[in-house]
C-alpha cells in the first residue's frame, strides 16, 4: 500500500509542473523571444568537435524510442527480480505517456525549430516541446518516484539531484546541437515531470484500491 498523503504530494507536484507548462505557453505562444534566441546563439557560438561528440551521443541515447526501449527493459527486469509488476507496468506506461504529450503538442501548437543551417542533428517536427527533454525528464522522475515509492529512503534526494543533472544536460544538448529554443526544453522538462507524477500518483491509487479488496470476487465464489 502506498500512502496517501505521499501521493497527494506527488500529484500536487505534477499539477504544478503541468502548470508551469502552461505558464511558458502563454508567455511566449509561437513566437521566438529574446531570451530563446540569446540562448540558442550562445550554444552555437561555443561549440567545439569534442563537445559536438558528446552532444550527439546524449540526442542518441535520450531519443524518445530509446527511452523507451531501455525503461521497458529496465523495469521488466526490476519486475522478474522483486516477482510484482503493477507498479514496473505504472512507471512504464507514465514515462510513455508523457512522450505520447509532448508529440500530440508538437503537432497542435505547430511552432518552428531554430534555422536548419545551424543544425547539427536532423530532425523533422515541431519544435515545442523537446520530445528529448520530456523523455529524459520523465525517466529521471520515474526513477525517483519509483525508489521513493518501493523504498522510501533517504537517498532519494541523491538520486533526485542526478536527475535533474541528466535532464538539465539533456536540455543544453538540444540547444547546443541548434534543434530547439530554451523554453522548448524548459516546457518538455515540465511535461516529463508532470505527467510521470500525476499519472503515477493516479495508478498507485487504483493498485492501492485493487490491493484493499483482492478478494472480493473469491470470497463471493465461496459464498455461493
Amino acid at each position: 500500500m502506498y500512502p496517501l498523503v505521499s501521493l497527494r504530494r506527488l500529484f500536487l507536484v505534477g499539477v504544478a509542473a503541468l502548470f508551469g507548462v502552461f505558464v511558458v505557453y502563454a508567455i511566449v505562444g509561437n513566437a521566438i523571444t529574446g531570451i530563446d534566441a540569446r540562448c540558442w546563439w550562445w550554444f552555437i557560438t561555443h561549440r567545439s568537435n569534442s563537445m559536438t561528440t558528446v552532444m550527439q551521443a546524449a540526442a542518441w541515447l535520450f531519443d524518445p524510442p530509446m527511452v523507451a526501449l531501455f525503461s521497458g527493459i529496465m523495469l521488466t527486469a526490476v519486475a522478474i527480480f522483486r516477482r510484482r509488476f503493477a507498479l514496473e507496468a505504472l512507471t512504464f506506461i507514465a514515462i510513455e505517456s508523457a512522450s505520447l504529450t509532448t508529440h500530440l503538442l508538437k503537432d497542435v501548437i505547430g511552432r518552428h525549430r531554430p534555422p536548419v543551417v545551424f543544425r547539427l542533428t536532423s530532425e523533422t517536427n515541431f519544435s515545442f516541446p523537446s520530445g528529448h527533454a520530456t523523455a529524459a525528464a520523465a525517466l529521471m522522475t520515474a526513477i525517483v518516484v519509483y525508489v521513493w515509492l518501493t523504498y522510501r529512503l533517504w537517498q532519494t534526494l541523491w538520486i533526485g539531484l542526478l536527475g535533474l543533472a541528466v535532464t538539465v544536460f539533456v536540455a543544453v544538448s538540444r540547444m547546443y546541437l541548434g534543434v530547439h529554443w530554451i523554453t522548448d526544453v524548459i516546457a518538455g522538462s515540465l511535461i516529463g515531470c508532470g505527467v510521470v507524477c500525476c499519472v503515477t500518483a493516479i495508478g498507485a491509487l487504483l493498485i492501492n484500491a485493487i490491493q484493499r479488496h483482492p478478494h472480493t470476487d473469491a470470497a463471493s465464489h465461496t459464498a455461493r
